[in-house]
């Protein structure tokens, strides 16, 4: 259960050699972001931002150093923690008439941050290779490896010249519908089989029976609106599903058209279950069961399910990115959401999305 004694904290650590040195600077706030915000982003950099004092106790510290924030909340006995791993992006001394007035603010990114900077030489990947082999290819080739889970459909042969290794790793992603991950040295790959039978991580309530939240906001009536999808794969016609004037345009590699097409109707049927469902939702860390709150958090962009009651009808939902800050007083969390109403489609001869009746037709 909750623990009254202290309010949780963020603990920061450089790694030198195997280990980690914890900072002796104190921290003052803290911000960190990732995943998505609306299921139709692009795969961004995962980032934070720590401020604190006495920047005279900091260890040392250069662009690409690796460092983990560990999200702590005290307990009887101890503390239980979750620990995110980033890289240093810049570092901001601010020096004050007096030296108890110096501050500090450290900014850090994931792997992905590194994708997006990256200019990709000639890259080139077979055609009838996987999304996730051709997407080995192209990190490969920025310095970071990929992990990848589940398998992935199949692409069609390219080659890549000056490209922006982000906007070919996000097409490639499109065409699988693959989620993405930044680590420290390397991308997570979730293919679309993988992620759809992810287990429940958390469970939230409006009636004292699971962690509490504070807001939950639903999709404005605009937002991620599409009745037109429109999938134009490299060196094919394009594939339509829908035939309205809200046009949302997908780029890929598929292989065929066939694959471009269901991926278009998979896509509409994602877009059209959207409207009055939850897109976000809103709670304080302090005061909250451990570590069911912490891993709402650690999971908060792995688009896995969690459940929501609210008013009396319970809500389940993907957690598909989260935003978290704090500061000696308060920690307050966000995670983002698409409902899972958007993604049950039929999986043949599956336990849980083999269901007639229950799940709707994808590929």
């Amino acid at each position: 259960m909750a623990d009254p004694t202290g309010a949780p904290y963020l603990e920061a650590g450089k790694l030198v050699g195997l280990s980690y040195v914890l900072f002796d600077s104190p921290i003052q706030t803290f911000t960190m972001n990732r995943g998505k915000r609306n299921i139709t982003d692009q795969f961004v950099a995962g980032t934070a931002t720590v401020q604190g004092i006495k920047p005279s106790l900091l260890p040392s510290l250069n662009i690409g150093d690796i460092v983990r924030l560990t999200l702590r909340v005290p307990k009887t006995g101890g503390n239980e923690g979750r620990s995110f791993f980033f890289r240093v992006a810049d570092l901001q001394l601010q020096y004050g008439i007096t030296a108890n007035q110096d501050t500090w603010t450290l900014y850090l990114e994931d792997s992905l941050a590194t994708v997006g900077r990256a200019l990709l030489p000639t890259t080139s990947w077979t055609g009838g290779v996987t999304a996730n082999a051709a997407a080995t290819t192209v990190v490969s080739n920025v310095g970071l490896s990929l992990t990848e889970f589940g398998t992935s459909v199949n692409v069609s042969a390219n080659t890549v010249t000056g490209s922006n290794a982000s906007q070919v790793m996000n097409q490639l992603a499109n065409t699988d519908f693959a989620w993405l991950e930044g680590q420290i040295s390397e991308i997570v790959w979730k293919s679309r089989t993988y992620w759809l039978q992810q287990s429940s991580f958390a469970t939230f309530a409006d009636d004292g029976t699971g962690l509490k939240y504070n807001q939950l906001q639903f999709n404005n009536f605009a937002q991620n609106y599409s009745n037109n999808v429109i999938v134009e794969p490299v060196g094919l016609a394009a594939q339509q599903s829908g035939t309205g004037t809200f046009s949302y345009t997908v780029n890929t590699y598929n292989q065929n058209t066939t694959d471009a097409s269901n991926l278009a109707g998979f896509v509409q049927n994602i877009l059209a279950a959207l409207s009055s469902a939850p897109s976000a939702m809103s709670f304080l860390v302090n005061g909250q069961t451990i570590p069911d709150v912490l891993d709402a958090i650690f999971y908060g962009n792995a688009i896995r399910p969690l459940s929501i009651k609210f008013r009396g009808t319970t809500l389940t939902c993907r957690a598909i990115g989260f935003a978290v800050s704090g500061d000696p007083q308060q920690t307050r969390a966000t995670l983002y959401l698409l409902p899972e109403a958007a993604v049950q489609f039929l999986l043949l001869d599956n336990a849980v999305f083999g269901k007639l009746d229950t799940n709707k037709l994808g590929w």
